[in-house]
């Protein structure tokens, strides 16, 4: 169900903070539908701040993820020259079939 693939998305998301050691304050969701194709669309936006090999770590983790999940966008918001780390801005979608 839908509501069922929302939550598994959310859950997934969090696994793969969790798993890496990166926090994401807020995330922002938008949903699309493909009727044709009985899919929906979730796109996840959200910031994080990272070193070098957690951000090394964090696309790695989603790009073996078992779920299907894709990397649509990152920018780099801000670098710390001192630390090394990153402020990225990350988009991510999930798909599930409605």
């Amino acid at each position: 169900s839908e509501s069922l693939g929302i939550t598994q998305l959310r859950r997934d998301l969090q696994r793969i903070f969790d798993e890496v050691g990166v926090r994401a304050p807020s995330l922002n969701y938008e949903y699309s539908d493909f009727e044709e194709a009985k899919i929906k669309k979730v796109k996840v936006s959200f910031n994080i701040t990272a070193s070098y090999f957690s951000l090394k770590r964090f696309i790695d983790t989603i790009e073996k993820f078992p779920r299907f999940l894709i990397i649509e966008k990152v920018d780099f918001l801000d670098t710390d020259n001192q630390s090394g780390g990153f402020r990225l801005s990350f988009a991510l979608a999930g798909y599930y079939d409605t």
